[in-house]
């Protein structure tokens, strides 16, 4: 039996074209899980630092959170003491403004004492001598 020299070459050509095939199926599967694979590790990660950031978020969350309640805490010990300062000037004043009406109050409690005792020791220096009823009025007020 006679074969051609084209059959021969159309069989070959036939034997690679299927060989092709075959290979470039099992490049195709191996390379789709190869990006299957690699997807796969993404997604993993990619989840891996969502876990590690929310956790991170939540802690920092947790901080700012604490941070905020000292700052009203503390603020409003800042705020009570500003109105406590404010009371005390307020206050200050108001015994300062008593003190002054007191003093004046003495002052002029003892003027009426002071004018009697110059008349008395005026009046002493022109008799000069001793007089009785001057030297009771001397003694009690003194």
């Amino acid at each position: 039996m006679f074969v051609r020299k084209s059959k021969i070459s159309q069989l070959v050509k036939k034997e690679k074209q299927k060989e092709r095939r075959l290979c470039q199926k099992e490049n195709d599967r191996r390379f789709n899980d190869t990006i299957k694979m690699l997807k796969q590790q993404h997604y993993a990660e990619i989840k891996e630092l969502e876990k590690k950031l929310t956790l991170q978020l939540k802690g920092i969350n947790r901080e700012n959170k604490r941070l905020k309640e000292e700052i009203d805490r503390n603020y409003a010990t800042y705020q009570m003491i500003r109105k406590r300062e404010a009371e005390l000037y307020q206050l200050s004043a108001e015994i300062e403004s008593v003190v002054e009406t007191m003093v004046i109050k003495v002052q002029e409690s003892l003027q009426p004492f002071y004018r009697t005792r110059v008349k008395i020791e005026s009046v002493k220096r022109r008799s000069g001598g001793r007089h009785e009823k001057v030297e009771s009025i001397f003694r009690s007020a003194k």
